[in-house]
């Protein structure tokens, strides 16, 4: 499989290379990084229009590389080196690349090269969700679906310890007794779409305007895109950055005699009490599908930011942020 995956990376990067304006030489193929060591991205500067490039870190597969992190940002393409000191909440991987440019037209890439950090290496590939690496320190568990995350419910029945950091399956700060295990209810969107050419991940969970994967209020402001952003949210530190002059809510009323639940963007279910009577109300905030907010009679919103009601727009690109009641349903 690792051989598969190796010789996928090379076929591809041998086609972006002849358009390439960047040959990113170092990393190469067959290198290895380790946790605490500096070590220099190089390349071969063939680009006539950038005054500007990022360094990227990324991972996965070819052909839906997840942004890891940016390594150097802003810096003169005609510099030609990006040094980087690999930290401890890196985890171990097979599957790490380097991509150097300011556009994706531009791009240049790296083969895969390995990364072993203070975790170790994948078994099978890693976690089946988190592009063949073990998970971090950040988000250390391996849920039963193939996502990390440090939620009860990734760390709880179904999380594997071979895949998860440092082989536990732990709420940071908690060890976890059989009778807490639930089971999950807070993973991972599987529909999020592409970021420019990558897949925004954990540690850069935002996607700009301009798809661009960042964490900072340039990329999680109003102008982020949720359907292309890791977890479908737009938010800085777990905390939403969308306005209220942005965001409508709709409240749904339900009957039922079991608490209610409560479903915001960030799509994480939390119970709570009817106050009065077996009635409660469960409130759900979603945002604009352009201009207009999505309805029951036209309940997605595509990709190009249109409500309706065919395939077209509740199957693939659709934005379960922007729909109505959160959902890409017929």
């Amino acid at each position: 499989m690792y051989f598969y995956l190796i010789s996928l990376f090379t076929v591809f990067f041998f086609l972006l290379l002849v358009a390439a304006d960047y040959y990113v030489d170092n990393p190469g193929a067959g290198i290895v990084w380790q946790f605490d060591k500096s070590y220099n991205v190089t390349w071969l500067d063939r680009s006539k229009n950038e005054n500007t490039v990022d360094v990227r870190l990324v991972y996965g597969p070819a052909d839906s590389l997840i942004l890891f992190r940016t390594l150097c940002s802003k810096i003169s393409p005609s510099a030609k080196f990006c040094s980087y000191t690999v930290p401890k909440d890196i985890p171990s991987g097979i599957d790490y690349a380097i991509i150097v440019g300011g556009v994706p037209a531009n791009y240049g890439y790296s083969s895969y090269f390995t990364i072993i950090s203070d975790g170790p290496l994948p078994e099978n590939n890693g976690c089946p969700k988190m592009g063949g690496k073990n998970c971090s320190e950040s988000l250390p568990c391996c849920s039963s679906s193939g996502f990390c995350g440090s939620s009860e419910a990734h760390c709880n029945a179904g999380c594997d310890p071979k895949h998860s950091f440092n082989g536990k399956c732990e709420v940071p700060g908690k060890s976890l007794s059989s009778s807490e295990q639930t089971a999950p209810t807070n993973l991972p969107k599987s529909n999020q779409s592409k970021c420019g050419e990558i897949y925004c991940g954990a540690e850069n969970p935002c996607c700009s305007e301009f798809n661009y994967c960042g964490s900072t209020s340039d990329y999680c402001g109003s102008s982020c895109q949720p359907g292309k952003s890791f977890n479908g949210i737009c938010a800085v530190g777990g905390k939403s950055t969308t306005t209220s002059t942005q965001l409508l809510t709709q409240k749904y009323s339900t009957t039922s005699a079991s608490p209610a639940k409560t479903t915001t963007l960030s799509s994480i279910l939390s119970t709570t009490k009817p106050t009065s009577s077996s009635k409660a109300k469960t409130t759900q905030t979603i945002s604009l599908c352009g201009k207009t907010l999505c309805s029951k009679a036209k309940p997605c919103c595509d990709k190009n930011n249109k409500c309706g009601s065919t395939s077209k727009y509740c199957k693939k690109g659709c934005q379960p942020a922007k729909s109505f009641q959160g959902k890409c349903k017929l």
